[in-house]
């Protein structure tokens, strides 16, 4: 379990042996604002709220912890929060890549 302050640094690392992480080469500003996009979108959670990250496909709770998903029958998530870190989309253009 990755805590808020190190969450981007545990998800979002340049490690293509894992399957359970995206494979992002992001800079320290990056991972900062990502960190702090969670903790901001944790703070608005109810007690029993759940943060869904779609691009992870993992739940947290309020407290920062992955929780597992919750589908209905057509494997979308119900009733939860689905937002992307801010600094998961890559702006620059497919030239400079």
């Amino acid at each position: 379990m990755a805590t808020y302050q190190q969450w981007s640094q545990s998800y979002f690392v340049n490690d293509t042996s894992r399957d359970d992480i995206v494979v992002a080469d992001l800079t320290p500003e990056q991972h900062e604002t990502n960190n702090e996009w969670f903790k901001s979108m944790l703070s608005m959670l109810k007690d029993d709220g759940e943060l869904y990250v779609p691009c992870l496909n993992k739940s947290f709770n309020k407290l920062g912890e992955e929780i597992n998903n919750h589908s209905n029958i057509s494997g979308q998530n119900v009733g939860i929060h689905k937002l992307q870190p801010i600094s998961y989309y890559d702006y620059r253009n497919k030239e400079e890549l």
